[in-house]
């Protein structure tokens, strides 16, 4: 066992479009997207924190997200698909990884005025990541890149072109293992999660995914085409970044469910070079011995233990370091957490985790080392728990 010390805890045009504005039948509830920002902060800069929720009202809702001294929130734009991530480029396009395509997003005035689907040819598109002008695009089973992806915007044509399609997938799998997450490091490098489905360990599936699940891959420019192993010993990421004052990788894990409310801890992890081996399924959180798949208590030799606990069930999810200069200037290496909240039954006498995004004070801002010393909560959407819509679509 490491001694790491514990810390704290996708060119379809309008058709796309067509007249899918998600309606539940009574409340007419339509699923849309906000952005928080401070004075007359540009979408560029705060896209990063845009988030989906699901609201009758709009102005009763935004009231109800509890929000630092001097922050603004505000209605992006209203789709018919799931967002599941978000980036934006230095000539302020906007593109949108889903489910089922990836979305360029026509904005005016930090406002959304339309949509349009550019890449309906891969499967589960879910992630979208920049490098440069770049636009990289996880696929089930595949990564893919646009190149020089603000000229496509202009000319409105998007040039697809398949990167790798040799990284394990199961068909017709669903879960965490659904979604292969990717953010891309300043010297280029691709990482992306293969996340194990659900709680695989547990049922059985564990022998015949643990050589190829449970990890963070990384590709290499300019070709990405030959995947490695770089962590391993992983659940399921939903958030990946490289901190840009180092270079480093980080990411969160949701932790396996079935061992009561109030364990394990999710987790934020820091991988600063390749074989990292984080323990799952036979540990987690700071180095704690799962009870059923390991009984013996022991953690394997060179598990390392998670740089930052977080809340048991709290479903972390997108990570993203603010190094601009719009907020109050203590925000700077700072990292950004989304906490989706958990969706399985808990005891309703433990208080609900997750449901707001977190920000982790990282210290160190001029050194080759950084470490996370202090959690707070950013905005809160607990309020919205009580509307009972949070989790209902």
């Amino acid at each position: 066992m490491s001694r790491t010390p514990k810390l704290l805890g996708d060119s379809e045009l309008l058709q796309n479009k067509k007249s899918y504005i998600e309606l539940e039948k009574n409340n007419q509830n339509k699923r849309r997207w906000m952005y928080l920002g401070a004075g007359s902060v540009s979408l560029t800069v705060v896209i990063f924190i845009i988030i989906a929720v699901v609201y009758r009202n709009e102005d009763s809702y935004l009231s109800d997200v509890i929000l630092p001294k001097g922050f603004t929130i505000s209605l992006f734009g209203t789709f018919p698909f799931i967002p599941r991530s978000i980036v934006s480029t230095k000539a302020g396009n906007v593109f949108i990884g889903s489910e089922d395509n990836v979305y360029w997003i026509v904005a005016k005035n930090n406002k959304a005025n339309d949509f349009i689907g550019i890449s309906n040819s891969i499967p589960c598109p879910c992630s979208v990541a920049l490098f440069e002008d770049t636009l990289f695009i996880s696929g089930q089973g595949s990564l893919w890149r646009i190149q020089n992806v603000d000229d496509n915007a202009v000319n409105g044509t998007f040039q697809l072109e398949l990167l790798c399609d040799s990284i394990p997938f199961i068909s017709n799998r669903t879960g965490d293992n659904k979604w292969y997450y990717i953010t891309v490091n300043k010297n280029g490098v691709v990482f992306m999660n293969l996340g194990v489905s659900y709680d695989d360990s547990v049922s059985g599936w564990w022998d015949k995914l643990n050589s190829s699940f449970g990890k963070i891959l990384s590709f290499q420019p300019p070709f990405y085409n030959k995947p490695d192993d770089f962590a391993i010993g992983i659940k399921s990421s939903g958030g990946i970044a490289s901190d840009p004052v180092t270079n480093h990788l980080w990411f969160t894990d949701q932790a396996r469910n079935g061992l009561g409310s109030n364990f394990p801890n999710e987790e934020l992890n820091y991988a600063p070079v390749s074989g990292i081996n984080f323990g799952y399924p036979y540990c987690h959180g700071c180095c704690i011995a799962d009870p059923t798949i390991n009984p013996n208590g022991i953690c394997p030799n060179g598990t390392q233990a998670a740089a930052l606990a977080l809340d048991p069930h709290c479903s972390p999810l997108g990570i993203k370091f603010y190094n601009n200069t719009q907020f109050p200037s203590d925000y700077l290496g700072d990292l950004f957490i989304a906490e989706h909240g958990a969706i399985i039954s808990l005891d309703p006498t433990y208080p609900p985790k997750g449901y707001q995004i977190t920000r982790v004070r990282m210290g160190g801002l001029d050194s080759a080392v950084r470490v996370p010393y202090e959690k707070l909560v950013f905005i809160d959407f607990k309020k919205l728990l009580k509307k009972g819509d949070w989790l209902n679509n």
